[in-house]
């Protein structure tokens, strides 16, 4: 009886997750293309500086919501908003877009609109879900959840890559934007089961009995109380700083593949060579929509066949490591041979396993936490120290862009980044594997206390 009730979930949360998705790998080739040739890849320290203060305000909103409102209400009005800033984008783009200081300028606030919405357009989803789903029921059904994650990502990168030249780069929000319109609707009726399903602890119990005027604890004391908690953040925090690092350097090769002009500089060039650099900035798109669709074929096998058993069997530990290997090889690649081909499969290794079975790895852990920890600590965990890993690696790599600058070495301590920032990866590696293995112990530990109490 249990299984055949859960399937409705399963199925809405699969729904859910593939139109985000999709949209979303439409939404981020397009930020990525559109930033590198408007502003290049030397400014995305910034852009991730101004994406954590965006993050940060955004952040306290998410959490007061959380703590007042029910969740139908909160995915609702987050659905809605995100529906209106895209269509937003497409409409000043499309109509106001030759204009060059506009364009310049949109393309530092749609990097940190799409940075945002990737963050908290998935934090909201598995709020949702773990309220609906025990540690049992988690480890069978968030591997075919996540597989509608991976078909839509993977959809959405085929997209970009077949429609950039064809449609434009600006149109494709358009396309995003209709996917995102069924998810106002999927996602209150998820909402509705979470009301109905909620699964309740002990510990959550006991805090809503003692506590019935406030529904949560402030994220501050629900840290300090819990050491698991603390683990999770770290973890994510030193994922993002790799991320970031890494997006460095890609962004140094793509700009040497794909040479840009800025919309100022178009404005000078001849129609022939504006027209031309138009097909190169549709060019840079379609690379990432290409980088998006081989990511997730190979994710959608990990997803489909491997993700279910693994965690079924073993928990979350083998998709966490793999991650981890995934990271420190593409690394050493860096070192022996950096070129737009080790961009590319680098890209492809790393976000396959990311988001097929470490994402969904690290989403188990939480099934052993509270209902508050769950909403308001994974709230924090996944856009403010999520941003403030990206915000970390971006401070570090403005510092080491201005020690040791000279005519020799213009770009200071990143002078040959693609080799450097792999000497600074690999030491972070070695941190994520000890937390790995700290966390997955104590799940393990939680987990049984769970069963036996």
């Amino acid at each position: 009886m249990l299984r055949s009730i859960e399937k409705l979930p399963v199925v809405i949360g699969f729904s859910y997750l593939f139109l985000v998705m999709t949209s979303y790998y439409i939404l981020k080739p397009v930020r990525e293309s559109f930033f590198l040739g408007e502003q290049g890849y030397k400014n995305l320290p910034i852009a991730h500086l101004m994406v954590l203060a965006a993050t940060f305000l955004t952040v306290i909103l998410y959490s007061w919501a959380a703590r007042k409102f029910g969740p139908a209400k909160l995915i609702l009005a987050a659905n809605i908003f995100f529906l209106v800033c895209v269509v937003t984008f497409w409409l000043v783009l499309t109509q106001l877009g030759d204009q060059p200081l506009i364009r310049n300028n949109m393309a530092w606030a749609y990097y940190c609109f799409v940075s945002v919405f990737s963050v908290f357009a998935v934090t909201l989803f598995w709020s949702v879900v773990h309220t609906i789903f025990t540690t049992e029921g988690g480890s069978k059904s968030y591997g075919i959840i996540g597989a509608g994650a991976t078909i839509g990502a993977l959809t959405g990168g085929f997209l970009t890559k077949i429609l950039a030249e064809k449609a434009g780069t600006d149109n494709l929000l358009l396309i995003a934007a209709g996917l995102l319109t069924p998810c106002v609707f999927l996602g209150i009726q998820l909402a509705k089961f979470s009301k109905a399903r909620t699964v309740k602890t002990p510990t959550s119990e006991a805090l809503e009995l003692s506590n019935k005027k406030k529904r949560y604890r402030s994220a501050v004391e629900i840290f300090k109380s819990s050491p698991f908690l603390c683990g999770l953040g770290a973890i994510v925090f030193f994922a993002i700083l790799i991320s970031v690092l890494d997006d460095y350097r890609y962004g140094q090769i793509i700009n040497e593949t794909f040479p840009r002009v800025s919309s100022s500089e178009t404005a000078n060039l001849s129609p022939d060579a504006a027209l031309a650099q138009a097909e190169v900035n549709d060019q840079r798109t379609a690379f990432f929509g290409n980088i998006y669709f081989y990511t997730n074929v190979i994710g959608l096998v990990f997803s489909l066949i491997l993700t279910g058993p693994i965690q079924s069997r073993f928990g979350p530990a083998p998709g966490m490591y793999l991650y981890a290997i995934a990271v420190l090889a593409s690394a050493i690649a860096f070192i022996v041979q950096p070129s737009l081909n080790v961009v590319f499969w680098a890209s492809v290794c790393i976000q396959s396993v990311s988001y097929s079975i470490f994402q969904w790895s690290r989403e188990l852990l939480y099934t052993v936490t509270t209902e508050e920890e769950k909403f308001v600590g994974k709230g924090v965990i996944d856009t403010f120290l999520f941003r403030a890993g990206a915000a970390g690696a971006a401070i570090s790599l403005l510092i080491a862009a201005r020690i040791g600058v000279s005519d020799a070495n213009p770009d200071g301590l990143l002078t040959g980044a693609s080799r450097s920032i792999s000497w600074v990866i690999i030491p972070v590696v070695g941190v994520i594997l000890y937390l790995i293995f700290w966390l997955t112990r104590e799940f393990k530990k939680k987990r049984l206390l769970a069963e036996t109490s």
